[in-house]
């Protein structure tokens, strides 16, 4: 459960669902989490609780490794419960999540009927964060997705 600090931002300023378990099995999904999102989020956390924390909500993006809608919430949820200070142990992996047997259904049924691979998962989870990193001084590291599939053309915003 998010505090009514960041429930007001997800569900109000975000027009997101707080319930990571809505977006459960859909992988990274533009319509779900973008990068307006995750600025609007950064903004928030700023003003509200101060530069440490939205330095560590910078790192929380950059560390998941498939930023579906379902682990950026159940990374924020830890992220917050851990007073805003980030640690690759708060990560939650698989796109997945249930509550109950419905959304299990679900997943399941939403999992199933995916057909991303792997790799399009990677490049989906770098091109919603490369704009978002670069704003806020990250670089990205030899191994990024944008890399592997973009080559240097992907390297000149950084000034590499």
């Amino acid at each position: 459960m998010f505090s009514k600090f960041l429930e007001k931002v997800i569900r109000t300023d975000c027009k997101m669902s707080p319930y990571p378990e809505y977006y459960s099995g859909r992988g990274v999904n533009p319509g779900d989490l973008n990068e307006g999102h995750l600025e609007t989020i950064h903004g928030e956390i700023l003003k509200e609780k101060g530069a440490d924390a939205a330095e560590a909500f910078v790192s929380m993006v950059e560390s998941i490794p498939v930023l579906s809608a379902t682990d950026f919430l159940l990374s924020l949820e830890s992220l917050e419960r851990n007073k805003f200070v980030w640690d690759n142990k708060l990560i939650h992996k698989g796109g997945t999540y249930a509550t109950d047997y419905a959304t299990a259904l679900a997943t399941v049924m939403e999992v199933s009927s995916r057909t991303d691979e792997e790799d399009t998962r990677e490049l989906d989870t770098a091109m919603l964060r490369f704009e978002f990193l670069r704003r806020h001084g990250r670089k990205p590291k030899d191994s990024d997705p944008m890399y592997k599939y973009g080559g240097d053309y992907f390297r000149c915003p950084y000034g590499n």
